[in-house]
């Protein structure tokens, strides 16, 4: 069976990206628990790379993805860094739910 080719730029691509991105990075998104102040050094990378991403694109591409497609990439990425490599995913998953859920109720001001 053929392995389908990544378009560059697509939306396959960023989350890619960001996966490389993310392997590479020395934080990790430990057994701790949840700070939801924002400043953690996960979401300092979170920030980070989302800009990076869009400066990237920008400069290869000619366009910058938006937030939804940075949001939707750096996520699957996550997930898919987490399904590969971590022993325990289910609690991953849970952790990453909770911030999910946190940020959405944050972003709409309730």
């Amino acid at each position: 069976m053929a392995i389908p080719q990544i378009q560059p730029g697509s939306q396959e691509d960023l989350q890619r990206w960001f996966q490389q991105q993310l392997e590479a990075s020395p934080v990790q998104f430990d057994e701790k628990s949840l700070n939801y102040e924002g400043n953690t050094p996960y979401d300092i990378l979170y920030y980070r790379l989302q800009d990076k991403a869009a400066r990237h694109w920008q400069e290869n591409y000619g366009f910058v993805p938006t937030p939804g497609q940075l949001y939707k990439a750096f996520f699957g990425a996550q997930f898919a860094c987490f399904h590969n490599g971590h022993k325990n995913p289910r609690r991953w998953q849970r952790k990453i739910q909770c911030w999910l859920t946190f940020i959405t109720v944050s972003l709409r001001g309730h």
